[in-house]
């Protein structure tokens, strides 16, 4: 039933879920050494995990920054009147 239900993820159990962890931490150690890490530039996408998507609205590492305005506003920091 499993199976039939979940056709690319029934062959993903505990020790795939925990071999593909361990290459990505091993990806992103390696990665940690090179000129990219000290850049911000490069960083290892962690093997694809069946049934599991990532978020596409989730940037990390962007290099544009807000000012503090902005920021207030965001954190919803504005001095009441």
């Amino acid at each position: 039933m499993f199976r039939a239900l979940h056709p690319e993820g029934w062959m993903w159990g505990l020790n795939e879920q925990l071999l593909a962890a361990s290459v990505d931490t091993l990806n992103l150690l390696f990665w940690a050494k090179t000129e990219g890490a000290r850049k911000g530039t490069g960083r290892p996408k962690p093997i694809p995990r069946p049934g599991i998507t990532p978020p596409e609205d989730e940037i990390f590492g962007e290099s544009t920054s807000m000012s503090i305005d902005e920021m207030t506003r965001w954190l919803g920091w504005e001095a009441k009147k």
